[in-house]
């Protein structure tokens, strides 16, 4: 008799062994894949945010290119008006002396 109960006994806490280490084998992968969602949500917002520092400086380098030709062109503009102006005056003394 008291072999059937050693005998069930045994059996019990082998049932209980396997049912616990099954829980925690489970539990430690849902825990894994909670950590592999969450450091994906973190990684999406860190690429949003560089997403949109790497915009601004685009924008910002596009802006400094703009404003650099802006300038460039009214100085090219400014003296080819120069020029003209002498020009100008070229004509109106040869205008003027005849």
């Amino acid at each position: 008799m008291i072999e059937y109960l050693k005998f069930g006994f045994t059996i019990i806490v082998t049932i209980l062994g396997t049912l616990f280490s099954s829980y925690k084998y489970f539990r430690r992968e849902m825990d894994k894949k909670a950590n592999k969602d969450n450091v994906i949500e973190s990684f999406q917002d860190l690429f949003v945010e560089v997403e949109k520092k790497v915009d601004k400086i685009l924008y910002e380098k596009d802006i400094g290119f703009l404003k650099k030709q802006i300038n460039e062109s009214n100085k090219s503009l400014y003296h080819k008006l120069e020029e003209m102006r002498d020009d100008m005056k070229i004509v109106k003394e040869c205008l003027l002396n005849k």
